[in-house]
Protein backbone atom coordinates (compact mmCIF):
# COMPACT_ATOMS: atom_id res chain seq x y z
CA UNK A 1 0.00 0.00 0.00
CA UNK A 2 1.29 3.22 -1.41
CA UNK A 3 0.60 6.91 -0.52
CA UNK A 4 1.28 10.29 -2.17
CA UNK A 5 1.09 13.49 -0.72
CA UNK A 6 0.41 16.96 -2.85
CA UNK A 7 0.85 20.47 -2.08
CA UNK A 8 -0.21 23.53 -3.93
CA UNK A 9 2.77 25.92 -2.69
CA UNK A 10 0.23 29.10 -3.32
CA UNK A 11 -2.11 27.66 -0.70
CA UNK A 12 -0.23 26.57 1.76
CA UNK A 13 2.75 29.71 2.22
CA UNK A 14 0.25 32.02 3.39
CA UNK A 15 -1.22 29.95 5.39
CA UNK A 16 1.61 29.22 6.92
CA UNK A 17 3.21 32.88 7.42
CA UNK A 18 -0.09 33.60 9.00
CA UNK A 19 0.31 31.57 11.65
CA UNK A 20 4.14 31.38 12.45
CA UNK A 21 4.74 35.46 11.08
CA UNK A 22 7.67 33.95 8.68
CA UNK A 23 8.24 32.77 5.40
CA UNK A 24 8.28 29.00 4.48
CA UNK A 25 11.43 26.49 4.77
CA UNK A 26 11.73 23.70 2.79
CA UNK A 27 11.95 21.93 6.48
CA UNK A 28 8.82 22.90 7.42
CA UNK A 29 7.33 21.77 3.38
CA UNK A 30 8.63 18.65 4.55
CA UNK A 31 7.50 18.58 8.53
CA UNK A 32 3.81 19.34 6.98
CA UNK A 33 3.77 16.83 4.29
CA UNK A 34 5.14 14.03 7.09
CA UNK A 35 3.09 14.48 9.63
CA UNK A 36 -0.32 14.32 6.81
CA UNK A 37 1.14 10.69 5.84
CA UNK A 38 1.86 9.84 9.95
CA UNK A 39 -1.98 11.21 10.67
CA UNK A 40 -3.53 9.62 7.44
CA UNK A 41 -1.54 6.65 6.26
CA UNK A 42 0.92 5.72 8.71
CA UNK A 43 0.25 1.83 7.61
CA UNK A 44 1.31 3.13 3.94
CA UNK A 45 4.58 3.40 2.49
CA UNK A 46 5.27 7.13 1.11
CA UNK A 47 5.89 6.97 -2.63
CA UNK A 48 6.57 10.70 -2.84
CA UNK A 49 6.16 14.51 -2.04
CA UNK A 50 4.84 16.59 -4.57
CA UNK A 51 5.26 20.43 -3.43
CA UNK A 52 3.57 22.54 -6.93
CA UNK A 53 4.54 25.94 -7.02
CA UNK A 54 5.72 28.64 -9.53
CA UNK A 55 9.59 30.28 -8.80
CA UNK A 56 10.22 33.89 -8.13
CA UNK A 57 9.19 36.26 -11.04
CA UNK A 58 12.55 37.63 -12.79
CA UNK A 59 11.46 40.07 -14.91
CA UNK A 60 12.39 44.16 -14.32
CA UNK A 61 9.92 46.71 -15.11
CA UNK A 62 8.43 50.04 -14.22
CA UNK A 63 6.65 51.59 -11.65
CA UNK A 64 3.97 52.93 -12.22
CA UNK A 65 4.34 57.04 -10.68
CA UNK A 66 8.18 57.42 -10.60
CA UNK A 67 8.86 55.85 -13.57
CA UNK A 68 11.93 53.89 -11.93
CA UNK A 69 13.15 50.32 -12.44
CA UNK A 70 11.74 47.50 -10.40
CA UNK A 71 14.14 44.40 -10.51
CA UNK A 72 12.17 41.68 -9.06
CA UNK A 73 15.23 39.05 -9.67
CA UNK A 74 16.97 40.50 -6.31
CA UNK A 75 15.69 41.40 -3.07
CA UNK A 76 14.98 39.27 -0.04
CA UNK A 77 11.43 36.94 -1.54
CA UNK A 78 13.85 36.47 -4.99
CA UNK A 79 16.27 34.70 -3.06
CA UNK A 80 14.35 32.97 -0.23
CA UNK A 81 11.92 31.34 -3.23
CA UNK A 82 14.99 30.43 -5.00
CA UNK A 83 16.47 28.22 -1.50
CA UNK A 84 13.14 27.11 -1.15
CA UNK A 85 13.11 25.08 -4.44
CA UNK A 86 16.49 24.51 -4.81
CA UNK A 87 16.57 22.58 -1.02
CA UNK A 88 13.37 20.69 -1.55
CA UNK A 89 14.82 19.22 -4.65
CA UNK A 90 17.68 17.95 -3.11
CA UNK A 91 15.24 16.47 -0.51
CA UNK A 92 14.54 12.81 -0.39
CA UNK A 93 11.78 11.42 -2.85
CA UNK A 94 10.45 15.29 -2.82
CA UNK A 95 9.57 16.41 -6.66
CA UNK A 96 9.16 20.46 -7.25
CA UNK A 97 6.68 20.76 -9.55
CA UNK A 98 6.78 24.21 -11.52
CA UNK A 99 4.65 26.61 -13.03
CA UNK A 100 6.02 30.16 -14.22
CA UNK A 101 4.65 33.82 -13.01
CA UNK A 102 3.73 36.39 -15.56
CA UNK A 103 3.62 40.39 -14.53
CA UNK A 104 0.09 41.56 -15.16
CA UNK A 105 0.91 45.37 -14.73
CA UNK A 106 -0.12 47.16 -12.12
CA UNK A 107 -3.21 47.69 -8.99
CA UNK A 108 -4.32 49.69 -6.78
CA UNK A 109 -3.65 48.07 -2.93
CA UNK A 110 -6.42 47.38 -0.95
CA UNK A 111 -5.41 50.26 1.64
CA UNK A 112 -5.25 52.70 -1.53
CA UNK A 113 -8.32 51.45 -2.51
CA UNK A 114 -10.38 51.89 0.74
CA UNK A 115 -8.25 55.80 1.09
CA UNK A 116 -9.87 57.05 -2.03
CA UNK A 117 -13.45 55.94 -1.28
CA UNK A 118 -12.99 57.66 1.51
CA UNK A 119 -11.90 60.98 -0.39
CA UNK A 120 -15.21 61.00 -2.44
CA UNK A 121 -14.27 63.93 -4.90
CA UNK A 122 -10.96 64.67 -3.70
CA UNK A 123 -8.10 64.24 -6.63
CA UNK A 124 -6.00 61.54 -4.67
CA UNK A 125 -2.68 61.45 -4.36
CA UNK A 126 -1.07 58.17 -5.12
CA UNK A 127 2.63 56.97 -4.86
CA UNK A 128 4.20 54.20 -6.20
CA UNK A 129 3.12 52.18 -2.87
CA UNK A 130 -0.02 53.13 -3.78
CA UNK A 131 0.44 49.85 -6.20
CA UNK A 132 1.23 46.64 -6.22
CA UNK A 133 2.35 44.18 -9.11
CA UNK A 134 -0.71 42.07 -10.60
CA UNK A 135 1.36 38.56 -11.05
CA UNK A 136 -0.76 35.71 -12.30
CA UNK A 137 0.44 31.84 -11.97
CA UNK A 138 -0.08 29.72 -15.07
CA UNK A 139 0.96 25.89 -15.09
CA UNK A 140 0.84 25.05 -11.29
CA UNK A 141 -3.02 23.84 -11.49
CA UNK A 142 -2.65 21.56 -14.89
CA UNK A 143 0.26 19.76 -13.21
CA UNK A 144 -1.53 19.15 -10.27
CA UNK A 145 -4.43 18.50 -12.03
CA UNK A 146 -2.32 15.85 -14.54
CA UNK A 147 -0.68 14.25 -11.40
CA UNK A 148 -3.57 13.18 -9.89
CA UNK A 149 -4.69 12.12 -13.29
CA UNK A 150 -1.88 9.64 -13.88
CA UNK A 151 -1.54 8.79 -10.56
CA UNK A 152 -5.12 7.40 -10.54
CA UNK A 153 -5.08 6.10 -14.20
CA UNK A 154 -1.51 4.06 -13.52
CA UNK A 155 -2.66 2.90 -9.94
CA UNK A 156 0.51 4.30 -8.79
CA UNK A 157 -0.87 4.08 -4.92
CA UNK A 158 -3.88 3.73 -3.08
CA UNK A 159 -4.16 6.94 -1.05
CA UNK A 160 -3.63 10.84 -2.18
CA UNK A 161 -3.33 13.62 0.74
CA UNK A 162 -4.23 16.86 -1.21
CA UNK A 163 -3.55 19.86 0.33
CA UNK A 164 -5.14 22.73 -1.87
CA UNK A 165 -8.05 24.65 -1.47
CA UNK A 166 -8.79 25.46 -5.62
CA UNK A 167 -11.73 23.55 -6.79
CA UNK A 168 -10.49 23.34 -10.01
CA UNK A 169 -9.27 19.99 -8.83
CA UNK A 170 -12.97 18.48 -8.51
CA UNK A 171 -12.64 16.63 -11.67
CA UNK A 172 -9.16 15.41 -11.17
CA UNK A 173 -10.52 14.15 -7.30
CA UNK A 174 -13.29 12.45 -9.14
CA UNK A 175 -11.39 10.39 -11.54
CA UNK A 176 -9.07 9.58 -8.83
CA UNK A 177 -11.58 7.88 -6.81
CA UNK A 178 -13.66 6.48 -9.99
CA UNK A 179 -9.95 4.75 -10.14
CA UNK A 180 -9.55 3.07 -6.45
CA UNK A 181 -7.56 6.16 -4.91
CA UNK A 182 -8.78 7.73 -1.67
CA UNK A 183 -8.53 11.16 -1.32
CA UNK A 184 -7.67 12.70 1.76
CA UNK A 185 -8.37 16.72 1.29
CA UNK A 186 -6.44 18.40 4.10
CA UNK A 187 -7.73 22.17 4.09
CA UNK A 188 -5.67 23.52 7.18
CA UNK A 189 -8.49 25.05 8.98
CA UNK A 190 -9.01 27.35 5.73
CA UNK A 191 -12.63 27.38 4.10
CA UNK A 192 -12.97 25.64 1.00
CA UNK A 193 -15.46 25.50 -1.63
CA UNK A 194 -18.52 23.08 -1.34
CA UNK A 195 -17.86 21.04 -4.25
CA UNK A 196 -14.30 20.56 -3.22
CA UNK A 197 -15.57 19.33 0.30
CA UNK A 198 -18.11 17.14 -1.21
CA UNK A 199 -15.92 15.12 -3.43
CA UNK A 200 -12.88 13.71 -0.73
CA UNK A 201 -13.05 10.67 1.04
CA UNK A 202 -11.95 12.13 4.32
CA UNK A 203 -11.61 16.16 5.26
CA UNK A 204 -8.58 17.26 7.46
CA UNK A 205 -9.36 20.89 8.59
CA UNK A 206 -6.10 20.65 11.29
CA UNK A 207 -4.74 23.90 11.33
CA UNK A 208 -1.17 24.23 10.69
CA UNK A 209 0.25 24.64 13.98
CA UNK A 210 -1.69 21.47 15.10
CA UNK A 211 0.16 19.39 12.28
CA UNK A 212 3.54 20.86 12.69
CA UNK A 213 4.20 19.52 16.61
CA UNK A 214 6.23 17.30 16.31
CA UNK A 215 4.81 13.74 17.35
CA UNK A 216 5.31 12.43 20.94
Amino acid sequence: MKHAVLLDGGFVKPLFRKAFGRRIEARDVLALAHSLSRTHSANHDLLRIYYYDSPSLEAKVTKPISNTTLNFKSGEVYDHQLRLFRELKCSDFVSVREGTLAFRGWKLKRTALNALRKQGGDSPTFTDDSFEPNIQQKGVDTKLGLDMAWIAFNSVVDRVILVTGDSDFVPAIRAARRNGVQVISSTLNHGIVESLRNNADVIDESEIPQLMTPAS
